[in-house]
Formats: C-alpha cells, sequence, structure tokens
C-alpha cells in the first residue's frame, strides 16, 4: 500500500472508528476468513489443511510467539517484504500464519477483505505445494505480456508468483482488483468512498483494460 493510499485509508477510519463495534468486526473477519477457505476448491484447500497440520505451529512474525497453524492476526501498521510499504495483508511462518491490517479489515467491504485473504492464502497455497517442495512455481496461464497488473516494483521472481497468486483468485472466484478500487475510492471520494467503489467496479467491468 503506498503512502497516498495508507492516509487515504488512515483518514477514513479516523473518520468512522467511533463508530465501529471491534467485537462485530472481529467477528465479520472471522466469517470472511471461513468464507474464503470454503470457496477454496476442496483439493487445494485439502494441501494447505493438511500442510498446516503437519506444520502444527505457527511464529508471530513480531514477537516471537508460537501459536496453532494456523495463526490468523489482525495488527496495524506494520510493513511486508522488501518494499517497505505498510501491507494489507502478510504470508508468515511458511505459509502457516497470516497477517492483516486491522484499519482496512474493520472499514472496507466484505469482497474486498475476503479477496485480500484470498491473496494472502494464495501465497500459503503456492508455499506449500511448491516451496516447502523446493519444486519450481508453474508457468503463468496468462503471458505476463497480458497481465492486467502492472508490478514493476517487484523483483522478476516476485512479480511471476505475485500473477500466479492472481490466476489462483481467479480460479477460487476472487478478483485481485477489488482492493486497488477501494484504495482509489477512498482517495477520489473520502467523503462517499462505497459509493465511488460501486462505481469503479462497474466502469472496469465495462472495460478492463482500464486496470492496467
Amino acid at each position: 500500500m503506498d503512502q497516498a493510499a495508507w492516509s487515504a485509508l488512515l483518514n477514513y477510519y479516523n473518520r468512522v472508528s467511533g463508530k465501529i463495534d471491534h467485537q462485530k468486526t472481529e467477528r465479520k473477519f472471522r466469517g470472511n476468513v471461513e468464507a474464503v477457505l470454503n470457496a477454496i476448491p476442496a483439493n487445494e484447500r485439502e494441501e494447505l489443511q493438511s500442510y498446516w497440520q503437519a506444520a502444527k505451529e505457527a511464529t508471530h512474525p513480531f514477537d516471537g510467539t508460537r501459536h496453532p497453524a494456523p495463526m490468523f492476526l489482525v495488527l496495524s501498521n506494520f510493513t511486508s517484504g522488501d518494499m517497505q510499504e505498510r501491507a494489507t495483508g502478510m504470508m508468515c511462518s511458511n505459509g502457516c500464519g497470516y497477517v492483516f491490517e486491522g484499519k482496512l479489515v474493520f472499514t472496507a467491504p466484505g469482497e474486498v477483505v475476503q479477496s485480500v485473504v484470498a491473496h494472502e492464502l494464495a501465497h500459503g497455497w503456492l508455499y506449500a505445494k511448491y516451496h516447502s517442495q523446493k519444486l519450481p512455481l508453474p508457468e503463468l496461464t496468462v503471458p505476463k505480456e497480458k497481465q492486467l497488473r502492472s508490478l514493476e516494483a517487484y523483483s522478476q521472481d516476485n512479480q511471476h508468483e505475485e500473477w500466479l497468486v492472481d490466476e489462483t483468485l481467479v480460479r477460487w472466484g476472487f478478483d485481485s482488483h477489488l482492493l486497488e478500487f477501494w484504495e482509489v475510492a477512498m482517495e477520489d471520494a473520502p467523503n462517499d468512498p462505497s459509493g465511488h467503489y460501486e462505481l469503479i467496479k462497474r466502469r472496469f467491468r465495462n472495460n478492463p483494460v482500464l486496470g492496467s
């Protein structure tokens, strides 16, 4: 999440935080996680769950404590990877742990939260199926020249995995663009991001090239 998107999220969260029922939103987040897990095709979900069962534990990425796998954490203001930007989500502990930005998961539409959760679980599934077995990642179904999402800030290896994650999300029934739409909506229409978000979705689906 770049600085502009983070500032927009922070401003929106500060504006609505007084109305947030944290117990209710935490339950809703857990429901979103369950919805994503249930949407993953059975064979791939079983691969993930078997991997977690074999690993048994996950390590907290910041305090080193150990927890039963899989571990799902909601924190705030953390960075992920080499980009040193504030992250909306992060896979950790070799695919047994997942961290999500609280300011996002407590304020964004459910489908946005689910797309972020699915994105990180797709990284986890790729880790379980390929990285943990020291297997090469598969080729892209869609050549990188025709991928809609630009990943110039990533290394070549990370670009390949990110595009594989996008393809995995399509197969699982999720849209990798939704987070970008929500970020734009918060920046462009801070007083009504939900309405502007729906408008961006309609425009994109009528003309997907706009998302490139």
